[in-house]
């Protein structure tokens, strides 16, 4: 899976694994804090892989004060993007279930 953060300025950068995405928003933000579409903060695999299942959005906060005061709009969305891999990886498994 690869994951697409857009910033606030349109600018799209991607990412092959969560542990890649975290690393680069810690050093671009000193204490960044990721919420999901309920207000949630996600930081592990799993809580992000879940919270961008289905084409579903990931907000980026430069800080946990940020995200609680909601005054200014998310500095950059995350969403999952599916590979060419991904499809191929889904298209054997249905093969293999027929």
């Amino acid at each position: 899976m690869t994951y697409e953060l857009i910033s606030v300025c349109g600018r799209c950068y991607y990412f092959g694994n969560v542990e890649a995405l975290r690393t680069y928003l810690r050093l671009t933000y000193d204490q960044p804090h990721l919420t999901d579409r309920t207000g949630g903060y996600v930081w592990s695999d799993p809580e992000i892989e879940t919270a961008t299942e289905y084409g579903r959005l990931v907000y980026v906060w430069p800080t946990r004060a940020a995200s609680e005061n909601r005054h200014d709009p998310p500095v950059g969305l995350v969403r999952r993007r599916p590979t060419a891999e991904d499809h191929t990886s889904e298209a054997k498994r249905a093969v293999r279930s027929e």
